[in-house]
């Protein structure tokens, strides 16, 4: 018996995360999965601080829920863009966030990073942070690095299957259909390099940088891009134009352009609920004239 002692024993989820995946022997195929995506796993559950047990246990077991929902073209891309977010989510939600604070605070996800040397990035310093704002900022830090060129995909259907336990069969295989036409779509073309080159300007040869701009613009114009493309192209000329690069500038044609652009690009879209979780949005606490011709676009 111990008297006015506690001990805190904190497990390491990497030693019994094999003896975890062990129980799915009846599904061998899934089994492959969680050990193949291990290390993803718990990186994802390390970053969001979690040494839960039980919640590493309820994400191996209900993500097998959608692992058999997911096959033919694209499902290892398919099943790599869900398993994020169906993390992260249990992460948060197994620590006591109710599902629509968590949608809303999702948003701070996908905000863009920009780079400290765009001058004139202005914050209002003597803003005070309500709590809702604070979890913002300590999801952005916590997943940040799993963003990539494109924004982390939320969706109805994963908070109704934390949340709730279950999602029809048909808004699943909404969803899935979904991502493999996105996938289907976004084959490495020629408009699509040129897009990530954009996004990356920074690494663009002096000698290609007009060329690539220009291409860009051109695309743009010819509706050759995606809704969130859009807008992260958009974000990039701005950093441009407010880094004065080769006397760049964005006339009130080409913002006219873009607007008309997304008009096309939404058109073609499913409907989304969630999309603005999904789109980039920019720094929340920048209260530059860059900020604002980025939300202006952003919620045209």
């Amino acid at each position: 018996k111990t008297i006015r002692l506690s001990y805190h024993h904190f497990p390491k989820l990497s030693d019994i995360f094999d003896s975890i995946c062990e129980k799915y022997e009846e599904n061998n195929q899934y089994k492959t999965f969680p050990n193949k995506q291990k290390q993803f796993i718990l990186d994802i559950i390390s970053a969001g601080r979690c040494n839960n047990i039980r919640t590493l246990i309820f994400i191996t077991d209900v993500y097998k829920k959608i692992f058999e929902r997911i096959n033919g073209d694209y499902s290892n891309e398919i099943n790599q863009d869900l398993l994020l977010p169906f993390t992260l989510i249990s992460i948060e939600a197994k620590n006591g966030h109710i599902k629509e604070e968590l949608k809303d605070a999702l948003q701070s996800i996908n905000s863009l990073s920009f780079m400290d040397f765009l001058h004139n990035h202005e914050q209002n310093e003597n803003k005070q942070c309500t709590p809702e704002e604070e979890y913002k900022q300590e999801l952005n830090t916590k997943y940040d690095r799993f963003k990539s060129d494109r924004s982390i995909q939320f969706y109805d259907e994963l908070f109704e299957l934390i949340y709730d336990g279950y999602v029809s069969p048909n808004n699943w295989e909404s969803v899935i259909t979904n991502l493999r036409n996105e996938y289907k779509s976004k084959i490495e073309t020629e408009e699509i390099k040129l897009a990530k080159q954009i996004i990356n300007w920074t690494q663009i040869p002096d000698a290609d940088f007009s060329s690539v701009v220009d291409k860009v613009k051109s695309n743009v114009s010819e509706n050759k891009y995606h809704v969130s493309d859009l807008l992260r192209i958009y974000a990039a000329f701005i950093q441009i134009e407010a880094m004065n690069i080769e006397g760049f500038t964005l006339s009130d044609d080409e913002n006219d352009t873009f607007k008309e652009s997304i008009n096309v690009s939404m058109k073609d879209m499913p409907y989304q609920s969630l999309l603005h979780i999904q789109l980039p949005m920019w720094y929340e606490n920048d209260i530059s004239e860059a900020a604002t011709k980025y939300n202006d676009l952003r919620q045209y």
